[in-house]
C-alpha cells in the first residue's frame, strides 16, 4: 500500500501545482494521528497537537501568501 500511495503522490504532484498541493500533503498528519489513536490507543500530547497546528496554520498561511502575491503580480 505505501508503494501505491508513494506513486500515486508522485503523480498527483507532477500533474497539479506543488504549491497548491503542498497542504494537502498535511493531512497526513490527520490520519497518522488518527491511525495511532486507533491501533495503538495513542492519544496525542498536548504538545503533539501544538506542533501540528502551528505547522498546518503555517502552511495554509504560506500557500494563502503566495496566491495572493501571484494575482497581485499578474498583468491586467
Amino acid at each position: 500500500m505505501g508503494t501505491v500511495t508513494q506513486a500515486c503522490y508522485i503523480k498527483g504532484m507532477q500533474v497539479g501545482d506543488a504549491a497548491a498541493m503542498a497542504p494537502i500533503d498535511y493531512t497526513r498528519l490527520v490520519f497518522a494521528a488518527g491511525a495511532g489513536f486507533v491501533l495503538f490507543h495513542e492519544v496525542p500530547t498536548v504538545w503533539t497537537l501544538a506542533g501540528a497546528g502551528v505547522v498546518v496554520a503555517s502552511t495554509l498561511f504560506i500557500t494563502w501568501r503566495e496566491q495572493r502575491l501571484a494575482r497581485l503580480s499578474r498583468p491586467t
